[in-house]
C-alpha cells in the first residue's frame, strides 16, 4: 500500500497566493503519509516565507521552518486542492485503514494462540490461504 504521488498534482510554490487552499502531505519513513488541509494565510514580502492557517511556517522552497537541517526523512509536500487529488488521497487512506484492521485481526488471532484460525471451517481457511498466495506469491506461503 503505497501512495502513487505521480497521480497527485503538486502545488506550485513559485505561484503561491494568499487565500489558496492546499493539501499538505506529511511523509514519514518514505511510505506512511498523513494529510492536512490548510489555507495560505500570509507570505513574507521580504523572504517569501509562507504561513498556513494551521500556524505552520515554511520557507519559499517548501522546507518547514523550525526543523533540523538533517531531518531529511520527514518531508512535507504541497498538493493542489482539487477533486482528483482528494480522490487519490481518500483511496490511500481507506486502503491504509483496511490494512490496519487486517493486522488488528491477525494480532487477535495470535493472542488466542491461533485457536480462532483452527476453528474456522475449511472453505474459509481456503479463501484466506488463496488470498495470501495471491499477495505474497506461491513460494512464500
Amino acid at each position: 500500500m503505497k501512495l502513487d504521488k505521480s497521480k497527485l498534482k503538486l502545488y506550485d510554490l513559485d505561484k503561491v497566493k494568499v487565500g489558496d487552499k492546499i493539501i499538505v502531505g506529511h511523509c514519514y519513513d518514505y511510505s506512511l503519509w498523513r494529510f492536512d488541509e490548510a489555507t495560505i494565510k500570509s507570505i513574507s514580502p521580504k523572504r517569501g516565507d509562507i504561513t498556513l492557517s494551521n500556524g505552520n511556517k515554511y520557507q519559499k522552497d517548501g522546507r518547514k521552518m523550525g526543523v533540523g537541517r538533517w531531518d531529511f526523512h520527514f518531508s512535507d509536500d504541497f498538493f493542489e486542492y482539487t477533486q482528483g487529488n482528494i480522490e487519490v488521497i481518500n483511496s490511500y487512506i481507506i486502503s491504509k485503514k483496511k490494512a490496519k484492521e487486517i493486522v488488528k485481526w491477525l494480532c487477535e488471532i495470535e493472542k488466542q494462540g491461533f485457536k480462532m484460525l483452527y476453528d474456522l471451517p475449511e472453505d474459509k481457511i481456503s479463501v484466506i490461504h488463496a488470498t495470501f498466495k495471491e499477495i505474497f506469491g506461491e513460494e512464500n506461503v
